[in-house]
């Protein structure tokens, strides 16, 4: 097969080729950092049953559409707020980042010992949706930008 650039034009290509195989290892290296994180605080932290005691709103500014046609609107995003009690029996809350629950909903919570104030919801999606994001787009980027390079490569 042969190439479709030229000269300077390969060469620019390559570069840009190259920086974003380079961005899509970051990105892979930042999804195991988040793994990483996410194993760390599992390992210390403690499991709980939590109540959703209220949920606050708020209203946000959101940009919508692109370009010349991009445009702000406010929307109203809920907050969860969830109590639950430590292994102490001492109560603590937090802000939840489902925006899906109720006043009243039961949940699972993990949450640090040493500070139970950090906590999260015990779900798969907090485990796991931030790393896999990540590791997709990056391994999707080095995917794609390798084939292209190795596409208009003079062999």
């Amino acid at each position: 097969m042969k190439p479709r650039f030229r000269g300077e034009d390969l060469s620019m290509l390559r570069v840009v080729l190259i920086a974003m195989m380079l961005l899509g290892v970051v990105l892979v290296g930042f999804g195991f950092k988040m793994r990483a994180d996410t194993r760390r605080f599992l390992a210390t932290a403690e499991p709980a049953k939590g109540v959703v005691v209220r949920v606050d709103e708020a209203v946000v500014s959101e940009r919508r559409g692109s370009g010349d046609n991009a445009y702000w609107v406010d929307v109203t995003r809920r907050f969860p707020i969830v109590e639950f009690r430590t292994a102490y029996e001492r109560a603590a809350q937090f802000q939840a980042d489902d925006g899906s629950l109720r006043v009243g909903d039961s949940v699972n919570v993990v949450y640090d010992p040493a500070n139970p104030r950090h906590a999260r919801l015990d779900k798969w999606g907090n485990r796991w949706a931030g790393p896999l994001a990540l590791w997709g787009a990056g391994l999707a980027i080095v995917a794609i930008s390798g084939a292209v390079y190795l596409l208009e490569r003079p062999w």
